[in-house]
């Protein structure tokens, strides 16, 4: 497979759309202690509290005000009609759900799987969802 930048396109990297920082649970090995305390985590998420972080992290709150950040940048690139912003699972949950629901509230219908692609149009407005969760693409990659 031949990644996409190999191809010459045009690319920057925005600090602002790195996934979450799962602070000590990053790398790290998961025990069922680890487990227990991530899945609390989530679940504090699940029930809207979205200050909570794991030690040493970052809370959704926090990622969706960088996103706010970079996605105001982006959109003053007047000369770009069409963007692809690459990200990590719970970044694009988050990115979805305020973006398109100005809430984080619907970060968990958002099912992703390794390597999908979600289409997002904007009408000069507001943010519409055209595509979830594709991956037919990857059966191009594996041809």
């Amino acid at each position: 497979m031949i990644h996409f930048l190999n191809k010459g396109v045009p690319y920057e990297s925005l600090l602002g759309l790195n996934e979450i920082s799962w602070g000590h649970h990053e790398g790290a090995i998961f025990t069922p202690e680890t487990k227990k305390n991530h899945q609390a985590v989530l679940n504090s998420w699940k029930k809207g509290d979205y200050d909570r972080i794991i030690p040493g992290g970052e809370s959704p709150n926090q990622v969706m005000v960088r996103q706010r950040e970079a996605l105001a940048y982006i959109m003053q690139q007047e000369s770009e009609s069409e963007i692809l912003i690459c990200m990590h699972g719970r970044a694009m949950r988050i990115l979805l759900s305020w973006l398109l629901y100005d809430s984080l509230s619907k970060m968990e219908s958002f099912k992703h799987t390794n390597m999908c692609r979600y289409q997002v149009n904007y009408n000069g407005n507001h943010f519409s969802l055209v595509t979830s969760n594709d991956t037919r693409h990857l059966d191009k990659i594996s041809s």
